[in-house]
């Protein structure tokens, strides 16, 4: 024993050297012999040995603890790791040095060693919960779980006096099966003749040992595991205090409950005794509690205020209490979460939402809700004018056959969104007597002309069921390559098992990712591949093909040569994410393998057969990991604009840090949009982090981003943050200077423009997002509750927000011509970046006239008001000299205005 416990050192002529003990021990030396020997005869054993006695209800882990033996006023110690678990009552045997022959132990040993030779009379074991070696004579410290000083001339035990002496026949052991313990080697135990009966081990049965105190623990629950909002009005806790069997009853046993300053006791029910509220908390008095007894109390409390709210309950009896650490609880919640930016829907499936958002009329005839779940609606695809837009929703159970619809959008005048069903699952016509079929690729495109691109399996047989379709402006559906039927090119047959639709080009060939058959494909090496086709062989382009295309290093240093390997379509990133083309088929961009030296560098991102990124190779300047990235798990998703055909993507590297990144080109010019590590917006103190909170130090979030979208000079970047509060750390951050939404925010099911529909954000669907051409972004989410902020989401299913982004910042630099970084960077994009001081320069010039600059700017209307050339009124007076001035968006005045200020110095 530990507790209350010293050792005692004897020194010639200085009396005793004592060190305080350590806590009650769980679990102690009971049974010792160290008098191996070959006699036969009774209380003779060839081996050295001890036994270990648990005395607790619960089984103890001892793989961490050791067995140490010194002689009996030695100061080198001998050592032995013990190995399993010791069960709850039950015993271990340890077994040590030997001799040559005489009787065997009569049970088989826990842990068996010849490290520990001891002393048949005197000498000093020590039970440790480390496995370091101890030092010198009367070793002390909290690591010494028991200590036993046995023989009149062991110079260090606990209490009085070492034990009675052992012998060659005789062991030692503690009284009442090894579960006396007074602290007092010398009364503790007593010596005796071992045989059979008397050795445990543990399979051995087990003894209840009766202690002298009352062992009390505390428990409490909460029904609010989160949060608890105010309109919720209470909390309910329920605390239970339990006495172990194997001590004394409790008695006076009581609990105080210390409450935060947002809760106020209402009322409790008790098992037993009685409750007193106080300010600020209540005292529970329990009485008396039975040794194998338990008492509750539920208890209510209202809530008020806001901020992080800790209740605590201490419990306490008459009796001592050996461990005193479980005789606390504590509830951790977050009141009244500070409202966010309240935000609207444009489609929902909750069914608070009015019926306009959460039903639609379907071509099989009735009106039809939005299913459940958490992925009803897919990714949305913007044409390149950004008025127009197509998606794939899920509806509700009512007819499974025909549960999934193609929408259409169309962006009209005042920004009017009017939305038309364009295919149906199991009920709109494909060919001949063959429908769409049962499944729908959620991979759709469309055009400026309002064609769409996509893909699925007929109602045909199986084995010509797969295919690619277009539908037209009209609503017409032209098939355009189908599994079994001829492939419209040289090199493969026919088309395979699997075809997916990606995207359409201005004209109306659709991009594709097949697998072929026949002709020249050889068995899986080559079968698959990327193109563009119109369904003639005329109108049909191979991009890339495996075994066959060969990609280039491009601007990747180091990068490899070699060919295609497999598509990411349809796979890793699905048939959507894997490959993009232009809206005039001249450039695309596509994600997978190639067959370079490894698996370790193989996957890639590819850009007209040139390399964009390439796993375990530097990336291309600027290089957001110092040093380049050794390893990688690469790339996570990425997206090409079509309204420039820039690109962003974002991924993680395994061997940098920071580890996530997420990369983003205009004008062909590459830079970091964020990292792990980094603010989130210039000057922002919360940094994208993928280390949850909720896990400090620990296992955290896979990947620090889950969202990207661009378009012209807007971006959207979804991720993770080191905020405190896990249900308020994920974000959208738009061009890296504002939070447009955040996890926790109030959203306006009922579009009433008030906080009252009981519907917070909880999840930003993965994936990508969809700016139009009037500058709003379609953001999926799914829901939870203001019943505690957290939990089960409001109502199934998901819901699309519809944010309109903050009007962009236009010429910021030093005269009204000066919109750019040195580098064309628009400045509303880089922030701090290097800016000639001495007026405009070329940088100025080429970002009012790149793909997303004036001439673009110009098309979009109104909706080009605070672009990055939306400099001046429509008089050509630059706004910052008459702000409220006429401004219908970039236009002749705004050109004008760049020319005479372009080579005039700072103002």
């Amino acid at each position: 024993m530990r507790k209350n416990a010293k050792l005692l050192l004897a020194v010639a002529g200085l009396g005793f050297f004592s060190a305080a003990g350590a806590a009650n021990a769980q679990v102690v030396i009971a049974q010792l012999f160290g008098g191996n020997t070959t006699t036969l005869t009774a209380g003779n054993w060839r081996y050295d040995w001890a036994i270990l006695k648990n005395k607790t209800n619960a089984p103890i882990d001892l793989s961490t603890w050791s067995i140490q033996y010194a002689a009996a006023t030695g100061t080198t110690w001998s050592r032995v790791n013990l190995v399993g678990t010791i069960p709850a009552n039950g015993y271990y045997l340890c077994q040590f040095i030997g001799s040559a022959s005489g009787n065997v132990l009569p049970l088989t040993a826990d842990v068996s060693s010849t490290t520990i030779s001891m002393s048949a009379t005197a000498g000093k074991l020590a039970l440790v919960n480390n496995q370091t070696t101890l030092t010198g004579s009367a070793p002390t410290g909290a690591q010494i779980v028991d200590f036993v000083g046995y023989g009149t001339t062991a110079n260090a035990f606990e209490g009085s006096g070492p034990t009675p002496a052992p012998s060659t026949t005789t062991a030692l052991r503690r009284g009442d099966e090894g579960c006396t313990d007074n602290g007092q080697n010398a009364t503790d135990f007593s010596t005796f003749t071992a045989d059979s009966t008397t050795f445990r081990n543990t399979t051995s049965a087990g003894y209840l040992c009766v202690s002298n105190d009352a062992n009390l623990n505390v428990s409490m629950t909460s029904d609010a595991v989160c949060d608890v909002a105010p309109t919720s009005g209470a909390a309910k806790f329920t605390v239970t205090v339990n006495n172990p069997a194997g001590g004394l009853t409790a008695t006076s046993a009581s609990a105080t409950i210390t409450l935060p300053s947002q809760y106020t006791y209402a009322s409790g029910t008790p098992s037993q005794g009685s409750v007193t509220p106080g300010v600020g908390s209540a005292t529970w008095s329990i009485g008396s509690i039975a040794a194998g007894a338990s008492a509750s109390l539920t208890f209510t409390v209202n809530a008020s205020g806001s901020g992080a709210a800790s209740t605590v309950v201490n419990v306490t009896a008459t009796e001592a209490d050996p461990n005193l650490t479980d005789n606390q609880a504590t509830i951790n919640q977050q009141v009244a979460p500070i409202p966010g930016t309240l935000q609207p829907i444009f489609l929902s499936s909750n069914a608070s939402a009015p019926a306009a958002k959460r039903t639609i009329s379907t071509p099989a005839g009735p009106v039809r809700s939005y299913g459940t779940g958490a992925d009803v609606f897919s990714r949305f695809y913007g044409s390149p004018d950004g008025n127009k837009f197509v998606f794939v929703a899920n509806l509700d159970g009512t007819n499974p056959t025909n549960d999934r619809l193609i929408i259409k959008g169309e962006i009209g005048g005042g920004g009017a969104i009017t939305l038309t069903p364009v295919v149906q699952k199991g009920t709109t016509i494909l060919t001949g007597a063959d429908t769409v079929g049962a499944t729908l690729d959620t991979s759709v495109a469309i055009n400026n002309a309002g064609q769409i691109a996509f893909s699925g399996a007929s109602s045909a047989v199986a084995t010509a069921n797969d295919y690619i379709a277009r539908v037209e402006a009209n609503g017409a559906i032209t098939l355009l390559g189908n599994e079994g039927s001829a492939f419209p090119g040289t090199g493969p047959a026919t088309w395979a098992g699997t075809n997916n639709a990606t995207g359409i080009t201005s004209d109306g060939r659709v991009s594709f990712f097949a697998l072929t058959a026949g002709g020249d494909v050889s068995g899986t090496t080559n079968d698959g591949l990327i193109g563009l086709t119109d369904g003639t062989p005329g109108g049909t382009t191979i991009l890339g093909r495996e075994a066959t295309t060969t990609i280039t290093p491009g601007s990747v240093p180091g990068g490899d040569t070699a060919t295609w390997k497999a598509f990411d379509s349809g796979n890793a990133f699905g048939a959507e994410d894997g490959f993009y083309v232009s809206s005039d088929g001249n450039t695309w961009m596509a994600s997978g393998t190639f067959n370079s030296s490894g698996t370790t560098n193989d996957n890639i991102l590819v850009r007209n057969g040139e390399l964009l990124l390439q796993e375990a190779k530097q990336m291309p300047a600027p290089e957001p990991f110092p040093g380049g990235v050794t390893a990688s798990t690469f790339l996570k998703g990425y997206f090409m604009d079509p309204s420039n055909n820039g690109w962003i993507a974002y991924g993680s590297n395994t061997g940098a840090t920071p580890n996530d990144w997420v990369l983003r080109s205009v004008n062909n010019s590459v830079s970091v949009a964020a990292r792990t590590g980094e603010p989130i917006f210039t000057g922002a103190t919360e940094l994208w982090s993928d280390t949850s909170p909720l896990n400090p130090g620990g296992t955290g979030y896979t990947d620090c981003f889950f969202g990207i979208t661009q378009r012209g000079t807007d971006y959207i970047i979804t991720g993770v943050t080191d905020a405190a509060d896990a249900r308020r750390n994920a974000v959208l951050v738009w061009n890296k200077t504002t939070v447009i939404a955040r996890e926790g925010d109030p959203v306006d099911l009922n579009g009433d423009g008030i906080n009252n529909d009981s519907a917070y954000i909880d999840v930003f669907r993965n994936g990508r997002l969809m700016i139009t051409a009037d500058r709003r972004v379609f953001v999926p989410v799914t829901l939870r509750s203001s019943n505690g902020n957290c939990g089960t989401p409001a109502g199934a299913g998901q819901t699309v927000l519809l944010i309109q982004l903050p009007p962009a910042t236009g010429g910021a630099g030093c005269n009204a011509a000066d919109i750019a970084c040195d580098d064309g960077t628009p400045l509303a994009e880089a922030p701090g970046c290097t800016n000639s001081s001495s007026g405009p320069n070329e940088g100025d010039y080429n970002a009012f006239f790149s793909a997303s600059g004036f001439f673009f700017q110009a098309g979009q209307g109104v909706a080009g008001v605070g672009g990055t050339c939306d400099i001046a009124c429509d008089d050509g007076t630059p706004l910052a000299d008459s702000p409220g001035c006429t401004n219908n968006g970039v236009n002749e005045g705004d050109y004008n205005a760049f020319f005479n200020n372009l080579f005039l110095p700072c103002v």
